[in-house]
């Protein structure tokens, strides 16, 4: 299989012109749609069969499915080859002698990095790279960090996790590779990151949406000063919703003086998948010459035509993955599809991700996210926005759902009328019934990676409640 080239208009240093340039990839970021398709399905029939050779999982598969490889003739071939999920690349990992099982595609001499998921849903899974799928994440992750506004002469803390996450050393070689200096911080320093913004000029930081406001109180607490006052100007989230819901954006935004973007990516998949431009319609998907996207309905698995207003479960397929590439993943990501249109000058589709399907409950027939939840709570001026979500049934569909959530410690009021007044608000705009436990400010958990949200109490699962 022959190696993509790599556009030299990828490559930047302080020094350049390109400190000015809007988008980072002109080629691919800006190509037409109908040539963009060409290149897709010159790169997926070179995938398909590069997989089919390599990989005795998808061999497997393939005969499975009772199909060959001369049968995938074409893009539109696509949905002759069976979905690849989750559990089924857990398994494949334990299969066989080498180091990432019956899905390994290159030679473990040729593997030189390994990462691996959180493990947050089960064991782990994990994905290597070839020396040149590094440079393809490098240069791909580029752009979404320019897309996100980042430049040479910005100073950036990287606030991820670095062991094993693809959101640490990945995502900090892509955004490394823009040009900008990278302080590789990690998560649990908040007292040291602290004082560092400080020392270092720091400009722009990368953090999910909970660390960025835990970090705010550690700035407070630390240096003794307003976060709005340091010189942080950028801030770029991912790994969990908030950064797209209006509200959050808003105190995120309010409480550091900052522009808030976000960027959206999967270990299976890529770093980084898509990333809001400066006019914040959506996240532009970025790689569409390393990744074909496919979007299905997810009551009813009908495949839906990616365009404005589509919702659905997208699946993905590498184009150019030569580790262990993986064809027709489930990704469970639910997304809704905003535009292909953009004055940046960027093709690939504007989308926000609306929640997973494994997250979602049905409640009465609602179908139901914690980031709507997260919407409406930031929305009510006397709740901090924090809460926590008790099951106690099993299953995804709910009669009911057992709220948790904080009231704000300068509310004073009749607790009971707030209650209520939390209870209609969900009602009226997520038109499902919640049964609201108030708690006082600080009451629930902070997180500095993720935030969770859910605590399954059926089986047990404890919701700490600082009382």
């Amino acid at each position: 299989m022959e190696v993509g080239k790599m556009s030299n208009q990828g490559l930047h240093t302080k020094e350049t012109k390109a400190l000015y340039r809007n988008v980072f990839n002109q080629e691919i970021e800006t190509m037409p749609t109908e040539k963009m398709r060409a290149l897709q399905e010159e790169k997926f029939l070179k995938q398909v069969e590069y997989s089919y050779k390599n990989s005795t999982f998808y061999q497997r598969k393939f005969k499975e499915a009772g199909i060959e490889l001369e049968d995938i003739r074409s893009l539109d071939d696509i949905k002759k080859i069976p979905m690849t999920t989750k559990q089924e690349l857990r398994d494949a990992l334990l299969q066989q002698p080498p180091i990432l099982g019956e899905n390994q595609t290159a030679t473990s001499e040729k593997i030189v990095r390994l990462h691996a998921s959180s493990g947050s849903t089960g064991r782990p899974t994990y994905v290597g790279l070839t020396k040149t799928d590094t440079l393809l994440w490098d240069e791909s992750c580029a752009r979404a960090f320019w897309t996100n506004g980042i430049r040479p002469d910005d100073v950036v803390a990287h606030c991820w996790n670095y062991s094993m996450f693809v959101g640490g050393l990945a995502d900090h070689m892509g955004c490394e590779h823009t040009g900008a200096t990278m302080v590789p911080i990690g998560i649990g320093n908040s007292g040291r990151l602290a004082r560092m913004i400080q020392d270092l000029g720091i400009t722009a930081i990368n953090a999910t949406p909970s660390y960025i406001m835990y970090l705010a109180d550690a700035i407070k607490k630390e240096l003794g000063i307003d976060p709005a006052e340091t010189t942080l100007k950028k801030i770029i989230t991912g790994g969990e919703p908030g950064g797209a819901i209006p509200a959050t954006r808003k105190l995120i935004e309010e409480t550091w003086n900052a522009k808030c973007c976000e960027l959206y990516g999967m270990v299976d998949i890529h770093p980084i998948i898509g990333a809001e431009c400066e006019h914040q319609q959506g996240m532009h998907f970025l790689v569409g010459d390393l990744v074909y996207p496919e979007l299905f309905d997810v009551e009813t698995g009908e495949h839906l035509e990616i365009k404005a207003g589509a919702v659905g479960e997208v699946v993905y397929t590498h184009l150019e993955r030569y580790a262990n590439s993986v064809l027709r993943f489930k990704s469970h990501d639910i997304i809704e599809v905003l535009g292909t249109e953009c004055e940046c000058g960027r093709t690939g589709y504007r989308f926000k991700v609306v929640g997973r399907s494994d997250d979602m409950l049905i409640v009465k027939g609602v179908n139901v996210y914690p980031s709507a939840i997260e919407d409406v709570l930031r929305d009510i001026e006397e709740m901090t926005g924090h809460f926590a979500i008790k099951l106690e049934k099993e299953g995804v569909q709910q009669d009911f759902i057992q709220l948790v959530a904080e009231f704000a410690a300068d509310y004073k009021g009749d607790l009971e009328i707030l209650n209520k007044k939390v209870q209609n608000r969900i009602g009226d705009m997520l038109q499902f019934r919640a049964n609201v436990e108030l708690v006082a400010e600080n009451s629930l958990p902070r997180f500095e990676h993720k935030a969770k949200r859910i605590y399954k109490t059926y089986q047990g699962e404890h919701l700490p409640i600082n009382q």
